[in-house]
């Protein structure tokens, strides 16, 4: 008896050791790898060594969590899925709590993150060990043929996301001030606003994360978290449905979700939709369990809704549309507690109060922050605030308008075909699909109702509403995709299931998911093929092998590298109607919306003057993008006259004070240099 238990302990003792050896040469790999290039297949396999130990830690810390407020779970499953949300939430706190402290060093991250692995140990040292057998456990539900097909066209779409997460960063949003947010954090210690990059003010709950990336060399570690929040966003959608429903369920509902090509190609990028996608489905699914006690424990005394109302708030700092479930939820427990089980106002009330009262509270400081520094809570936004002048507000709303079908009554109805017909009219990248599975929603009228699948058809016709009214981009519409998800793998499982009077759809429907899934995998595999990842994931090639096989960056990175490589370290550019900075080693002002520049043109009646304010500001360099112009004019977002009108004071000053240096696809790089006397 002794020694079989002294087994366990010793094979503990040995995993330790084995694991933390592979890690310290991992670790000293990519350290060495960092001036010695021919090491670099160990950056690489820090990029999964770090997105690793983050979700491990983010799994502890909220398995701590919820040990703490004892609160029970129905499966493995969903507790791995709320202890990862809740613990990536706090370790993001704690990230805000050194930079408020003005701590924010990358020496104060990774002692941070060596103090978490002390106190993280012991709920991973138990969670861990379990994770095989209940994996076994819910393959064993893999008996019919439709969910060993649906289900391996999944893991197939999960690999492909998870090899391209891998690769360098060449999105635009992401270039643009994700990624530089974090920069710009690290650089000044603490959280500051920025003047000349409007996004980066936004609210930065995600953005804290990736500065673990940043101070660890790891460009990719923001596009591996933006992939791991997608990954459990389907494991949370599973977990749903097996509580409300079956196992065969979940994982028709794991497998459907992944068919959404714009899930994918948000997954592979620092974009931050994803996370507030899975913010706000926990924070619905833990609203479901509480609405599950009918009641009997006061709203300030239910774990759940406490868990509700933490969620939402990580969504609310993630991103600013998640204030759209501030009125959503509230509005949802009304009819469950004063029309479907006709309580009286009170319990409601409670309910109401206590969930706007944690979420605001936990949130509040990504708000209020840009109030105090830039006089609008939602900064750039409906209020416009400090250095946003009218114009830009009026091109926000241009740029908003021109995606879609309009605003009117009619566009309700018209976005629901064309968001499949035409997907174009819903997308600024490529590829930006919907999921095509949900065509079969309809199909819901002639089936069965279920409340669960009621109230989460009504809450994504609620989003709808709002999509419409605001910004009807596809990337915006995400939120709801669990919700649809799940109602669409219900409608599957339902049709799967033999019927007299509907045996045509046994095999038809889900046949047709089954195609549907499998041309989303297909489509995933060629663009991954496409970029030929394997000899930089190998090490053997450096990322500008892989930034030259994409269209969002390829045409730059010339500009790029003859900035980093030519200019002196002592340049510094104003970006004008650019705004990509991540990669650029010099110091630069971005411009894209040309603000700065407006600014000069309205302050000063000559290009001498502007001339001697640039000098003064210590700019030595001007980088003009005219491709931004040239796509305004495509996408209609400008007028050609417009664009004209934009362009002749720049060409104009550049006559008389700038010399050409540098051209590459419509990126020119002047030099600013006094006009020779006369």
């Amino acid at each position: 008896m002794v020694e079989q238990r002294a087994r366990p302990s010793k094979a503990r003792f040995v995993a330790v050791i084995l694991i933390s050896a592979i890690s310290l040469i991992i670790i000293t790999g990519h350290i060495l790898a960092l001036s010695q290039p021919s090491l670099a297949i160990f950056s690489r396999l820090f990029d999964i060594f770090l997105i690793t130990l983050v979700t491990l830690l983010a799994i502890s810390l909220g398995e701590r969590l919820l040990q703490v407020i004892r609160l029970e779970t129905a499966s493995f499953l969903e507790r791995t899925v709320f202890a990862f949300g809740l613990g990536l939430g706090i370790i993001s706190y704690l990230l805000l709590l050194l930079a408020l402290l003005h701590l924010l060093y990358p020496l104060a991250i990774f002692v941070l993150l060596a103090v978490l692995c002390i106190i993280s140990f012991k709920p991973m040292a138990s969670w861990l060990p379990v994770l095989p057998t209940r994996v076994r456990e819910l393959l064993r539900e893999l008996k019919s043929p439709w969910l060993l097909l649906y289900t391996a066209l999944a893991v197939i779409t999960i690999a492909l996301i998870g090899i391209r997460a891998l690769l360098p960063p060449s999105n635009t949003d992401t270039l643009v001030y994700h990624l530089p947010a974090a920069q710009g954090f690290l650089k000044a210690h603490t959280i500051v606003p920025f003047y000349d990059n409007l996004g980066a003010n936004f609210p930065a709950l995600m953005q804290l994360l990736y500065a673990i990336g940043i101070a660890a060399h790891s460009d990719a570690l923001a596009q591996l978290l933006s992939a791991m929040t997608m990954f459990f966003a389907a494991l949370a959608v599973a977990a749903f449905s097996v509580r409300f429903f079956s196992r065969r369920l979940g994982f028709i509902a794991f497998s459907v979700f992944w068919a959404a090509d714009v899930l994918a190609q948000i997954a592979i990028t620092a974009h931050i939709d994803m996370a507030m996608t899975f913010y706000i489905f926990l924070g619905i699914y833990a609203v479901f369990i509480h609405l599950e006690g009918k009641g009997k424990k006061a709203p300030w005394r239910s774990g759940w809704l406490i868990i509700a109302a933490v969620a939402i708030a990580f969504a609310l700092g993630t991103k600013y549309p998640a204030i759209f479930w501030l009125g959503a939820i509230p509005l949802w427990l009304a009819w469950e507690r004063l029309i479907k089980l006709r309580q009286g106002p009170r319990r409601w009330l409670g309910e109401v109060f206590i969930f706007l009262f944690l979420a605001l509270i936990i949130a509040g400081y990504w708000y209020l922050k840009n109030w105090l520094w830039l006089d609008n809570p939602v900064y750039p936004f409906f209020f416009g605030g400090k250095g946003v002048e009218q114009f830009l507000l009026q091109e926000l709303k241009q740029g908003a308008d021109y995606l879609g079908s309009g605003h009117g009554f009619g566009a309700f109805f018209i976005n629901l075909w064309k968001i499949f017909k035409e997907p174009g009219r819903f997308y600024i990248g490529k590829h930006h699909y919907i999921n095509y599975l949900f065509i079969l929603l309809p199909l819901y009228l002639f089936l069965k109702k279920n409340h669960p699948v009621n109230i989460l058809l009504f809450l994504s016709g609620l989003y709808y509403i709002y999509w419409v009214w605001s910004v009807q981009g596809i990337r915006y519409l995400v939120p709801i995709f669990p919700l649809l998800s799940i109602a669409t793998a219900y409608i599957l499982d339902e049709t799967i299931k033999p019927r007299k009077n509907i045996r045509l759809l046994k095999n038809l429907v889900p046949l047709a998911a089954l195609i549907i899934m499998a041309a989303n995998t297909k489509l995933q595999f060629d663009m991954t093929k496409r970029l030929c990842p394997w000899k930089y994931l190998a090490g053997r090639k450096p990322k500008e092998y892989i930034l030259k096989k994409c269209d969002a960056y390829s045409y730059f990175l010339p500009a790029v590298e003859y900035m980093n490589n030519e200019l002196p370290r002592s340049a510094k550019i104003l970006m004008l109607f650019e705004a990509r900075s991540y990669y650029i080693q010099r110091s630069t002002i971005p411009d894209y919306h040309i603000l700065a520049w407006k600014r000069l043109l309205a302050q000063h009646s000559s290009n001498e003057e502007i001339y001697e304010t640039l000098r003064s500001q210590g700019v030595t360099h001007i980088l003009f993008n005219r491709a931004v112009l040239k796509f305004h004019v495509k996408r209609g977002i400008s007028e050609a006259a417009e664009v004209e009108g934009l362009s002749q004071p720049f060409l104009s000053f550049a006559q008389d004070y700038l010399q050409l240096e540098f051209e590459a696809h419509m990126s020119e790089i002047y030099r600013l240099a006094a006009p020779s006397p006369p």
